[in-house]
């Protein structure tokens, strides 16, 4: 990578840590929502100024959890779930609705985009696409933005694993607290229905939640899904 290059990154990073520093998180799910997707843009802007790499649809070197051959392309954010939505609203199940609680887990579809309300906007956001030779090329893994809202009871966390997980992850996705929204950014596969299982964890706090759809990992260099 050229100098001009690096410096012309280093600018951009520089950019979006005046946004971040600019953006209130208590109070106000939106900005929290945001401020986690400026939170993985700046983190892509180091990795590449640090790897003296180009950004683009480059083989991703990953560890487990999703396709160490895949490749990654970005796209504008995409709502995909939203625990405060109605049922009458999103057609989704109301089991599947409402604050999530302590113990509790919740399988969510990401197979459509939709807008504030819950209304599909774009069908089969993440489809199976067909390339030269008529080979299948499924999206395996998603880049996702996790907010947590309007927690109750107390402290908690969440875990996020692909949807046919029997048990939650060792780990957990994101912690909260009553009080104060959140947001955390990350990669996971998904199950081959296109879905994620949210795990709550067995502290006090129930919460809200909201899932965006930031980029994803396909294992050819081309896409042809109408992507947003």
């Amino acid at each position: 990578m050229e100098n001009n290059e690096i410096q012309d990154l280093k600018n951009q990073l520089a950019l979006l840590q005046l946004r971040l520093d600019q953006l209130e998180v208590v109070g106000e799910p939106e900005r929290a929502s945001r401020r986690g997707m400026l939170k993985l843009a700046a983190g892509a802007a180091v990795g590449a100024v640090a790897g003296g790499l180009a950004l683009g649809s480059l083989p991703a070197s990953a560890g487990t959890g999703y396709p160490s051959d895949g490749y990654f392309f970005s796209m504008t954010p995409q709502r995909v779930y939203d625990s405060r939505w109605t049922n009458a609203s999103s057609g989704i199940p109301a089991a599947k609705l409402g604050r999530i609680s302590k113990n509790e887990s919740r399988v969510i579809s990401l197979k459509d985009g939709r807008d504030s309300s819950g209304r599909v906007t774009t069908s089969d956001l993440l489809p199976f696409t067909t390339g030269p030779g008529g080979i299948s090329t499924p999206v395996m893994s998603i880049a996702y933005n996790l907010t947590v809202t309007n927690a109750v009871g107390g402290a908690n966390y969440l875990s996020l694993a692909p949807g046919d997980a029997s048990t939650p992850p060792a780990t957990s996705s994101i912690n909260f607290v009553v009080g104060t929204d959140v947001s955390n950014g990350g990669i996971i596969s998904m199950s081959a229905d296109r879905e994620l299982k949210v795990f709550c964890g067995n502290d006090l706090g129930a919460c809200h939640f909201i899932i965006d759809i930031t980029g994803f990992y396909q294992t050819q260099s081309y896409v042809l899904s109408p992507l947003p």
